[in-house]
């Protein structure tokens, strides 16, 4: 609309310029077909003084140029005024279009001032609402953002749960299998304390039958060196009496360098009985035995006496090596005894040392244990 105003405008402003020049030619003709009668007048002035013949005839012919140029005069003006009347009546109409249209593109111009204002209320209410709308969308981007992450945290402690879960099914299965050893090894540890309380008991009597036999040992000893006591008084007697016989008799009988002696036997520590012989003649007869303790002669009854002492001893010597047989049985006996104890005694540090290692490893699995139920705890119970 614009556009095609600007271009009538154009074209009526180059028609005014186009009329304006005409008019302005049309009004110099006529000031000089006005002036040319004038410089006529004046330049033909002396010659009307220099000759008067011509002056009639330049009248005349002045008067007849005179009419000629006003009449081409008047209709150049007529021509002139009719132009500028068209001219006149073409701008008065173009100014009341112009002032139309300039009044209806002013209407148009406030009526679009007014739109424009209007829909630049509207575009600030809507960058408003806009703002607004960006806010929101920014909030709920970072709300969707947030339960993304929730739902990406939510399904990666889903797994670690189910991580956890899985773990915790193998350690209570593994925690079972403890369960069982460490019960399995509390009825062996049962057992050994039952078996160590046996084999103290045992031990204990054991204890007590090796004191009986050491008293055993000891008053079998004692009367070992009563009897080697007693042996050798009664050897001392029978040289005594056998070097009174070769005294008495001149060596009818044998000596007592002669007579054999009894072996002993080292290791039973016990002598054998000596061989006694007695003779019917000295059974009637009493004699001396101031040599052997200074004592005053004894009678034939003390002789009896000393005869069955001596049966008696070696009695009491094959007892003797009985016994000596039996302290040697009850010493092998003491030695396995002594042996038994040492294995005992190697078996209950064995026992306590595995009973000690057990409740370490007992210990550390029940430390595990507590350590991994307050994992599950931290971590919270499942969905």
């Amino acid at each position: 609309m614009f556009s095609q105003a600007k271009e009538k405008n154009k074209v009526l402003r180059d028609k005014l310029k186009k009329l304006r020049l005409e008019s302005y030619y049309s009004c110099e003709g006529t000031e000089c077909l006005m002036t040319k009668p004038k410089m006529d007048s004046t330049y033909g002035a002396p010659r009307a003084s220099s000759s008067v013949r011509y002056h009639d005839r330049d009248t005349t012919d002045v008067s007849r140029n005179s009419s000629m140029l006003s009449d081409r005069a008047k209709v150049v003006r007529s021509e002139a005024s009719r132009r500028i009347d068209s001219l006149l009546t073409d701008w008065r109409e173009y100014r009341e279009r112009a002032e139309e249209e300039i009044r209806r593109r002013s209407k148009m111009e406030q009526y679009l001032r007014e739109m424009v204002t209007r829909r630049e209320r509207e575009t600030e209410e809507l960058s408003f609402e806009l703002t607004n709308m960006r806010s929101q969308l920014l909030e709920q981007k970072k709300m969707m953002d947030e339960m993304n992450d929730e739902r990406d945290t939510e399904a990666k402690c889903r797994a670690k749960c189910v991580e956890l879960e899985r773990q915790i099914t193998k350690l209570n299965h593994y925690i079972s299998q403890l369960l069982g050893e460490i019960q399995s090894r509390d009825d062996v540890i049962k057992a050994g304390a039952v078996e160590r309380g046996n084999l103290q008991q045992l031990n204990s009597d054991l204890r007590h039958r090796n004191l009986e036999q050491q008293n055993k040992i000891e008053m079998c000893e004692h009367d070992v060196t009563e009897t080697r006591m007693e042996l050798e008084i009664l050897e001392d007697m029978v040289k005594a009496l056998n070097e009174r016989k070769t005294s008495i008799f001149g060596g009818s009988v044998s000596s007592p360098s002669q007579t054999p002696r009894p072996q002993s036997n080292p290791r039973s520590h016990s002598t054998a009985a000596y061989p006694f012989k007695t003779n019917p003649t000295l059974t009637n007869f009493t004699f001396d035995t101031t040599v052997l303790d200074g004592s005053p002669q004894v009678m034939k009854e003390a002789t009896k006496l000393e005869a069955g002492r001596l049966v008696k001893h070696s009695s009491s010597s094959s007892d003797a090596a009985e016994q000596s047989r039996v302290i040697g049985d009850k010493k092998s006996a003491l030695s396995a005894l002594k042996s038994m104890q040492k294995e005992h005694s190697q078996k209950c540090s064995y026992l306590a040392d595995h009973i000690k290692k057990l409740k370490e490893e007992n210990k550390q699995k029940e430390k595990k244990i507590c350590e991994l139920q307050g994992k599950h705890k931290k971590t919270g119970p499942m969905e």
